[in-house]
């Protein structure tokens, strides 16, 4: 069977496209990776060093309901934020490139994997929270120990 030139290259762009889409998301996944295991540990810190405020919160009245609540707000603000200026700071390189490669604004690809990334960074926003938080008020307020 006789190739003609456009039909190879067209195969060959074709391989090479998805080549390089692999790579693209295996870079995208070590980055979002590392910003995960970064936000984690961030928020866990956090929440831990403000046993202190929860004791005080409980000692003059909040139940731990209310400190669990006053958190969850907390960590769903959190999430919004941090995808409204993640999806700004993505867009301010992705749109560029897109424009250079081929006139279009928007990002190809499909939108269910940007929709899971929200998912599971607010997910692990409101766990990496309230995790903490609810470990700290298992110690009663009068136990708890005194800011320096």
């Amino acid at each position: 069977m006789i190739r003609d030139s456009a039909g190879g290259t067209r195969a060959a762009s074709s391989g090479g496209g998805s080549a390089d889409a692999w790579i693209n998301f295996l870079l995208a996944g070590t980055i979002i990776g590392y910003a995960m295991i970064s936000l984690v540990n961030t928020l866990v810190v956090a929440a831990s060093e403000r046993r202190e405020e929860f004791a005080l919160q409980r000692l003059v009245g909040a139940t731990s309901g209310q400190v669990m609540r006053m958190m969850s707000v907390e960590a769903l603000l959190v999430a919004v934020m941090g995808t409204v200026l993640g999806s700004l700071v993505a867009a301010a390189t992705l749109v560029p490139f897109r424009l250079a490669l081929d006139g279009r604004w928007l990002p190809g690809g499909p939108v269910w994997i940007y929709l899971a990334i929200v998912g599971l960074v607010t997910a692990l926003t409101v766990v990496a929270t309230l995790v903490p938080v609810r470990l700290a008020l298992r110690v009663p307020p009068a136990g708890a120990p005194a800011a320096p």
